[in-house]
């Protein structure tokens, strides 16, 4: 008899794999048969659904989104394009693989691999947001190095943050940062380069006017 209760039960394969109970540990079995009532077995065999219909839901919309902008632009825009490329490769990975681990790990992969391009960039005097962006906004190389950096750091620290929240919390807890902390984050983070940003954009240059 067990001392504890069933957390989640395993699917994957077509089938039953077993369950994962309150405590961690996790049970092979081909048949589970489950006491728990139908909506409670169905929202223990089924909380990954919605992870994954939301994993293809947004390679939907983004790969929309980036023709959307490809046939009224008449060119493929630098940014979505390559977001485009990491959410369909990674949502790819975490649709076929189907597993849970990996949909908590991938942000992590993500994040670091970010942080690898522009530190590993600005180590080699590469500065790719200023590739990516410095169409739009005219900065000094110095402040182009600055803000590379600091992204770069900034993408070290979610990689971190996700490795130590996904061994620390549920899976809905997690589920939940994810979806509504994550963003707060980002927004804070962003809203923090505003200064520099300000401080040394270029203005563009003005008309001499005519002398009175």
């Amino acid at each position: 008899r067990m001392n504890t209760g069933v957390q989640r039960i395993v699917h994957g394969s077509g089938g039953v794999e077993g369950v994962i109970l309150d405590d961690g540990t996790e049970l092979k079995a081909n048949v589970v048969l489950s006491s728990a009532g139908y909506v409670e077995t169905q929202r223990m065999t089924e909380r990954l659904n919605g992870l994954y219909w939301a994993t293809i839901a947004f390679m939907i919309a983004i790969s929309v989104a980036v023709i959307a902008s490809r046939v009224m632009e008449k060119r493929w825009p630098t940014v979505p394009l390559i977001t485009a490329v990491f959410v369909l490769v990674m949502g790819g990975l975490t649709l076929y693989m189907d597993s849970e681990v990996f949909i908590m790990v991938k942000p992590t992969l993500v994040n670091l691999l970010f942080a690898g391009i522009l530190l590993g960039g600005l180590l080699r005097g590469k500065l790719f947001l200023k590739s990516l962006f410095g169409p739009n906004l005219s900065m000094p190389d110095e402040v182009w190095r600055a803000l590379t950096l600091r992204f770069g750091l900034w993408f070290v620290f979610l990689g971190v943050l996700n490795e130590v929240l996904r061994r620390s919390l549920t899976i809905d807890d997690w589920t939940s940062f994810k979806t509504f902390g994550l963003p707060i984050l980002s927004v804070v983070f962003m809203a923090s380069q505003f200064p520099l940003l300000n401080r040394h954009a270029e203005q563009p240059e003005q008309p001499d006017q005519p002398a009175e």
